[in-house]
């Protein structure tokens, strides 16, 4: 919560993050009201994300501390270190896309010897292999029993565990993706800053000049109000509605114009700002690649209508 305006306050405040981290912030409220420290570790970014991103500024910091955390990652101290190898072991690696973009980041920006990234990779083949022989063994020995796993019959309904249930388990871990649960976390902690932040009348007009939100990081806004209930929730969603509407409104007339150029009567007309608007109406709709993502290892299974 911010403090009154009529305050003069600072505060500092220390959070332990993942994998070792830490950051530490200051926040200062003078008589003219909430003042936006530039080195302050949770409003700064927000301020930069004003400034520098093309859309979504929660987006373009989610990309930002994604590149910096798998970086951070790759450092032999954190390698080394056995609480967060466990929690890799336990998740059976990293999602599908932090997997491949880890192994990129990991021969691209570290040299070419991928140390790292293999000493990661065995302690979690060296689990798989473990897990595999233990129910390879069990399913041998099942075979030879009463008590075994069900194998599927038509027209029969299971009564005891299936062999792809127990060999899920294993694949899939017990844990999220560290690198996704890491990212959750720091976006829960800058949608609650920009949330605070709305309260104050000067950073609300920056904001409402700026290209607003993705569509899920504004539904997730507005639910952190919702559930919360913040002092100044009016002006926050009003603030969010102003830019999201003007948004949405912009993003259809440029998709009604990149539509009417590609017809034969007006393909002559010069290409305007239209041109980019399937990149915006993509981030727009669905975030930057991978935000919120979760990726399982096994496919969804679809359930039959009846």
């Amino acid at each position: 919560m911010i403090p009154p305006e009529s305050a003069d306050v600072r505060g500092r405040v220390k959070i332990s993050l993942n994998a070792g981290r830490s950051i530490s912030f200051d926040w200062i409220v003078h008589l003219g009201g909430f003042e936006v420290v530039r080195d302050n570790l949770l409003t700064g970014p927000i301020l930069e994300g004003l400034e520098q991103a093309e859309g979504c500024l929660l987006c373009y910091l989610w990309l930002r501390e994604e590149r910096r955390f798998i970086e951070h990652l790759l450092m032999d101290e954190v390698v080394m270190n056995p609480d967060f190898l466990e929690e890799v072991e336990a998740a059976r690696g990293f999602c599908n896309r932090h997997m491949h973009l880890f192994y990129d980041i990991a021969y691209k920006s570290y040299g070419a010897d991928g140390l790292a990234y293999a000493l990661y990779m065995q302690a979690v083949i060296e689990r798989i292999a473990g897990d595999f022989q233990s129910l390879c063994s069990r399913f041998e020995r099942d075979i030879k029993s009463t008590v075994k796993f069900h194998l599927p019959v038509r027209g029969m309904r299971r009564k005891s565990p299936s062999l792809y249930r127990a060999f899920e388990r294993v694949v899939e871990g017990e844990r999220s993706c560290p690198v996704c649960s890491h990212l959750l976390s720091f976006d829960s902690m800058r949608l609650s800053t920009l949330v605070e932040m709305l309260g104050d009348k000067d950073f609300r007009r920056k904001f409402e000049s700026s290209d607003g939100l993705c569509l899920p990081h504004f539904l997730s806004a507005i639910r952190l109000i919702d559930e919360r209930g913040f002092e100044n929730a009016v002006d926050a969603i009003q603030a969010l509605l102003k830019v999201e509407m003007r948004r949405i409104g912009l993003v259809k007339h440029l998709l009604s114009e990149f539509i009417r150029k590609r017809s034969w009567v007006f393909k002559d007309e010069p290409v305007g700002s239209e041109v980019d608007v399937n990149h915006i109406v993509m981030n727009l709709l669905s975030g930057v690649e991978g935000l919120y993502y979760r990726s399982n290892r096994v496919p969804y299974t679809l359930k039959r209508d009846g």
